[in-house]
């Protein structure tokens, strides 16, 4: 008989970050590339197994790893976030919110002004579970929103047990099983 194989995906806990209600392309892009390297705020932990602990490269994932178990995690490569970019030449202003829609519509059409698109995107997390399934190993994966959503997709079209993101709080746990 198989070996069950769990997998936990982890969002990290907030990042503490502050943004202005409306930014230029450039100061847009400059929030996303400080958003990557800007501290988490500590929370309660979710409650989680011994397993083998993973994270993406990215500081806010390791840092939540470690503040979440006690342990240092092994970075598992595919599995950071998107980072997005401004895409209009110019001053112009947007509200924050628009610039995060507009910014996710191109990466979910492949557009080019994204530095990655929805494609790219599943092809990397693809070969994280790749990665992970040939281990066979029951672990905890520290990771970000939108690579959770399309893990959790990719996990359960595999046959994986499990809820599909579409939303997942900081700190929150999602536990998938086959």
């Amino acid at each position: 008989m198989e070996k069950s194989l769990k997998i936990i995906l982890v969002r990290h806990y907030k990042v503490d970050i502050k943004h202005k209600s409306w930014l230029s392309s450039d100061e847009y892009t400059r929030y996303c590339n400080d958003y990557n390297t800007s501290p988490i705020i500590d929370q309660k932990p979710p409650i989680l197994p011994n397993y083998k602990l993973y994270s993406s490269y990215m500081q806010r994932a390791k840092e939540t790893a470690r503040l979440a178990t006690k342990r240092e995690s092994v970075v598992l490569d595919g599995v950071h976030e998107v980072t997005f970019n401004g895409f209009l030449k110019g001053d112009r202003k947007l509200p924050f919110l628009l610039w995060e829609v507009l910014a996710r519509i191109q990466w979910f059409m492949n557009s080019s002004k994204q530095k990655e698109s929805l494609k790219m995107t599943k092809e990397r997390i693809s070969k994280a579970i790749d990665f992970l399934v040939k281990d066979n190993t029951d672990c905890i994966v520290v990771m970000h929103s939108i690579a959770i959503k399309v893990m959790s997709r990719e996990l359960i079209k595999r046959g994986f047990k499990g809820k599909k993101v579409n939303y997942i709080k900081n700190g929150e746990a999602v536990i998938f099983e086959k």
